[in-house]
């Protein structure tokens, strides 16, 4: 079977890599909304415990994390390999170094993979990269009071700093809290 009889046929299982069994090519379906609901439970996850970040400029990524954005650096496992972990507040980064770590693009994305933190002051943000010579661009969502700050590392990860309600208007966590799940 092709991609397309997997998206409208029944799916009974998905392997480990996500595919659809049905179609055996190992493509994956372009849409999960056919799926029947799993019969087993979902996986009992927590929270989140670290963002690891590969990266080719471990000691430009230690002081930019560090100097720019506040994380302080600590203990980390004797590993066979270069690397940093971080921390601020509650969030941890494991910095790993990696060849194959990316280079920075020279256009700021705002609709790529990236790290959102969350700030009260976007103002002293914008002033404090300005100061420590970060190119950046601004973003404004009006119709949800979001304003943002998009930047990259040194590596060329994206972060976003914004402000953001304290629930996003489009959860409504009263109605989260009554699912049931399987």
């Amino acid at each position: 079977m092709g991609v397309s009889e997997c998206e409208t046929g029944k799916i009974e299982k998905i392997v480990t890599t996500g595919a659809c069994e049905a179609s055996g090519n190992g493509e994956f379906p372009l849409s999960f909304e056919t799926l029947e609901p799993a019969m087993t439970p979902a996986l009992p996850i927590v929270g989140l415990n670290h963002i690891g970040l590969m990266t080719r400029r471990l000691e430009q990524s230690r002081r930019f994390y560090g100097q720019v954005l506040g994380f302080r650096e600590v203990e980390r496992p004797k590993f066979e390999f270069a690397g940093a972990w971080l921390v601020h507040g509650p969030l941890m980064l494991h910095l790993i170094e990696n060849d194959r770590a990316g280079d920075p693009e020279r256009e700021i994305q705002t609709r790529g993979n990236h790290l959102a933190l969350h700030s009260d002051d976007l103002e002293r943000v914008a002033a404090l990269l300005d100061e420590h010579r970060v190119p950046y661009r601004k973003n404004e969502i009006k119709d949800k009071g979001i304003r943002q700050v998009f930047f990259q590392d040194p590596d060329g990860h994206h972060i976003e700093i914004g402000t953001y309600p304290s629930t996003p208007p489009f959860l409504d966590m009263a109605a989260i809290d009554r699912i049931e799940l399987l």
